[in-house]
């Protein structure tokens, strides 16, 4: 496993700077669609959204499941017909496997956020394989391409060797409405709303009963994004329809700086 090289680090500080901007942006009512093209163009190995004027976007809920939000997600994504990508956290899993269960059986995209409700860059590497292969055998990610979400949405090159050497790609997104940080159903729908774009992965927060707004906004959002033209995908949906392919399973040849 190699150390982060110095333009690595410089790329790690970038995407802080792009975060912060983002929550600038968001706070100013700016879609921050630029800032995530930068961040796109230097981390190509993460995916944060389809290149395409289709009208698509993938709906991602993080930090499921949990018995006071993952019920009525599923209630309103199944009476508006939508698929989604849950990232789950193991410990969950461990603790509600019948909602797990349910997601699945719902037709669900299912993919691995870790154990624990964290920061992921900051566990030694053996934890983090360790907590990557618990969360896997209780999710069994679903899909062509099994997708793993940093918690916190930090990351950095060795993480995302590990990833590869472990079968997975990493995703973040593109359309952050700050939902967990904001707790307002009416803020938190007009900055998803603001900052949606053809190919846009979103990301919205469930797991705990600080967060029982997700379901009004998802109430709200997918209607009005429907009338806006557009329709929901899965992230491996996305991905492939922006012409990608899952990675092969010798990435020895792969060149991280």
């Amino acid at each position: 496993m190699r150390p982060a090289s110095p333009g690595k680090i410089v790329a790690t500080v970038l995407l802080a700077v792009v975060l912060v901007g983002g929550v600038m942006a968001v706070t100013l009512w700016i879609p921050p669609r630029l800032l995530v093209a930068v961040a796109a163009e230097v981390f190509a190995d993460v995916f944060f959204y389809a290149d395409t004027t289709q009208p698509v976007v993938a709906l991602t809920l993080d930090d499921e499941p949990d018995p006071a939000t993952t019920e009525r997600i599923l209630e309103v994504l199944a009476r508006h017909q939508v698929r989604a990508t849950f990232f789950l956290i193991g410990s969950h899993c461990a603790a509600h496997p019948d909602l797990v269960t349910r997601i699945r059986a719902a037709g669900h995209e299912l993919a691995n956020h870790h154990w624990q409700d964290e920061p992921s860059i900051s566990l030694e590497p053996a934890e983090f394989v360790a907590g990557l292969s618990r969360t896997e055998a209780l999710v069994q990610p679903s899909g062509s391409v099994k997708w793993f979400r940093p918690g916190s949405g930090w990351f950095d090159g060795p993480m995302i060797d590990q990833l590869a050497e472990h079968g997975y790609l990493c995703c973040l997104g593109s359309v952050y409405p700050y939902d967990n940080l904001i707790r307002r159903v009416q803020p938190i729908l007009a900055s998803a709303l603001a900052g949606t774009f053809p190919g846009a992965v979103l990301v919205l927060h469930g797991g705990g009963r600080q967060r029982v707004y997700v379901g009004d906004v998802l109430e709200q959002l997918i209607p009005e994004l429907r009338q806006r033209g557009y329709r929901f995908v899965t992230v491996t949906e996305l991905w492939e329809l922006a012409g990608r392919r899952p990675p092969l399973p010798d990435r020895a040849d792969r060149q991280v700086d």
